[in-house]
């Protein structure tokens, strides 16, 4: 009788691990190092932590951006430098019906010249080496003077992967 218990335990312990797995949505690589949307894995394709097998990921798992992946050779003892490029828009606005204004958007976000400001591109302005995350010291030399640069940045940093992409930056960039 005492060892049935334990057994039992660990039975019912497998199957809740196997049933949560299964329902779970995972969020793993399609295209070696590229996320559906371009970005490398870090090392699954959500915008949030998974577990370990890339499944119940705490947020939705990237955008398809019908992604082209390209290798140029570096010579045979450099190995293959690999590139993707998105063949169409992740941006919001591509989404948007025509006619519609963005509810985000406004005067308000317009510079001197009328020209649209909104979070998809402050976010490239901040990005300013151009790799599709906004890092720390990219956030550090916009943010000068800040009391608590680390602070803020580990609080927009939802995956903690020591980077900021579109999606931490602003939910409605894609």
């Amino acid at each position: 009788m005492m060892t049935a218990l334990p057994v039992f335990a660990l039975v019912v312990t497998c199957l809740a691990a196997i049933v949560q797995h299964t329902a779970a949505i995972c969020c793993r690589e399609t295209r070696g190092i590229y996320c559906l949307d371009c970005t490398k894995k870090t090392p699954y394709c959500s915008y949030g932590k998974c577990n370990i097998f890339g499944c119940a990921c705490a947020s939705a798992c990237r955008k398809n951006c019908n992604p082209w992946v390209t290798e140029k050779s570096r010579g045979w003892l450099r190995g293959a430098d690999y590139s993707c490029q998105c063949r169409n828009k992740r941006r919001r606005d591509a989404e948007d019906v025509e006619g519609q204004e963005d509810e985000d958007q406004g005067e308000e976000d317009q510079d001197d010249q009328g020209e649209n400001w909104g979070p998809d591109k402050m976010f490239a302005e901040l990005d300013t080496d151009g790799d599709g995350y906004i890092s720390l010291d990219e956030l550090s030399t916009v943010l000068q003077g800040y009391p608590d640069i680390n602070a803020a940045f580990k609080e927009m940093d939802a995956n903690d992967d020591g980077k900021i992409d579109r999606q931490e930056f602003d939910s409605d960039l894609q």
